[in-house]
């Protein structure tokens, strides 16, 4: 009877320790003891694209010169699948069409000057469209294929962002909606 409850015990702390090491995967069978389990990752396309626009926040009333020179940081993005416990690293290094980065990248620190249009009542702000690789494909777990969308910033060999930069009306400023206003910021400025 001793032995019986000291293996429900092992067997608990077994699974324990297990759950929260930072190893891969087990799957218990009884019959043979951990066991490995194989994730695999697959891609189905690759695509270009733009990831989550931001304004830099600077604001001028129209006929003024917007510049920016300072750099910023994006990092990847997981749009579908973030349940899965996906390995970003192995995602990464497939199916790659363009220098990217998994790890935020610095922005251009070269300096971009935007006029605001004029005549007008808004106030304008720059908006930042950086570019992105998206990578879609699935996880296979045990047989189950499991859908993933993850985006990575798109970047030069010098490990500058992709980016399009563009005027913006404030949408927290008088004339954001006014007739000939430029498209409204992402954010507030």
């Amino acid at each position: 009877m001793l032995s019986h409850q000291y293996s429900r015990l092992a067997a608990l702390m077994a699974i324990s320790s297990l759950l929260s090491a930072s190893a891969s995967p087990i799957a218990l069978d009884p019959r043979q003891g951990p066991q490995p389990v194989t994730v695999t990752y697959e891609i189905t396309s690759v695509e270009n694209g733009e990831g989550k626009y931001f304004n830099i926040g600077a604001s001028g009333k129209p006929g003024s010169q917007l510049t920016h020179a300072e750099s910023y940081q994006v990092g990847y993005t997981v749009e579908l699948g973030a349940n899965l416990g996906l390995s970003i690293k192995e995602i990464f290094g497939l199916g790659v069409s363009a220098s990217i980065s998994k790890s935020t990248s610095k922005g251009s620190e070269d300096s971009i000057q935007i006029e605001c249009p004029a005549p007008g009542d808004w106030t304008c702000s720059m908006v930042i469209k950086p570019k992105v690789v998206i990578k879609h494909g699935n996880q296979v777990f045990q047989g189950k294929r499991s859908p993933y969308t993850v985006s990575f910033p798109r970047v030069t060999k010098e490990n500058i962002l992709f980016f399009e930069a563009d005027i913006c009306s404030c949408p927290n400023k008088i004339g954001w909606a006014s007739p000939g206003a430029p498209e409204r910021c992402p954010e507030d400025c």
